[in-house]
């Protein structure tokens, strides 16, 4: 493959099997779909979130620091209903019929204590959140699923994604130091990058600007290109 293509590659693992793929060495970065339950219980504190959550990134830094390869969290997401860190895996429809009560603070929760465990790990190449829909007016989820547009989880993505230079955080979770995370698409048919943040979409290429279907790669019937996420000093150039 190396030799007809020239980008980035990644793997797309579960969480609970990125340990026992042989292959990283073949690879630029170990792709994880990181969907770990990080409760037991509907209604866990911030403390226990992030209890479960250290523990599920100290694991993935072992590997990364035995592969010697950075981590890409190819997807990550959370439900919009009571106790979505429980079973972050599962899709709404599987839920159906079993009494789920809605619940976007919960979603926002997840994400926010999410943000606050990974921002400060070395070996973090970035990450893609599942899912914005490009089509606002999509049906393909009810109120309880995993987009995050037009609740309170939306903004703390933003403030997450915050360009370096927006000012002053706005939402709760970002304090304003450390790093910004942003999305980065490179189309196969040009050396430019285009930037794209949180709520925005990429126009050069099939991939959803948050993060969408996206994973190492994107295509289209008319395109190919190679999506990553970066993590980025917010001092960087060429990020404002």
């Amino acid at each position: 493959m190396r030799k007809v293509y020239g980008g980035p590659l990644v793997y797309a693992a579960n969480w609970d099997e990125v340990a026992r793929v042989p292959f990283w060495d073949a690879l630029d970065y170990i792709g994880v779909q990181f969907y770990a339950p990080l409760a037991d219980t509907l209604d866990a504190s911030d403390a226990a979130l992030l209890a479960r959550l250290t523990g599920e990134l100290d694991r993935l830094g072992a590997l990364a620091q035995r592969a010697h390869k950075q981590v890409l969290f190819t997807e990550v997401g959370y439900k919009s209903i009571r106790g979505t860190a429980v079973r972050p895996h599962l899709w709404p429809e599987q839920l159906r019929g079993s009494g789920v009560e809605m619940g976007g603070p919960a979603q926002a929760q997840v994400y926010r204590v999410f943000f606050q465990g990974v921002r400060l790990r070395p070996w973090l190449v970035g990450v893609y959140i599942w899912k914005w829909f490009s089509n606002p007016e999509t049906i393909e989820e009810d109120a309880g699923g995993f987009s995050p547009r037009g609740k309170p989880a939306e903004a703390v993505l933003r403030a997450a994604f915050r360009p370096a230079a927006a000012g002053p955080p706005t939402a709760a979770g970002d304090d304003g130091t450390g790093y910004a995370f942003c999305s980065i698409v490179r189309p196969a048919s040009s050396s430019s990058l285009v930037r794209v943040s949180a709520g925005s979409e990429a126009s050069s290429c099939s991939a959803d600007g948050l993060g969408g279907r996206a994973a190492g790669l994107a295509a289209s019937k008319s395109s190919i290109c190679t999506s990553r996420s970066v993590r980025v000093p917010s001092s960087a150039p060429g990020f404002t």
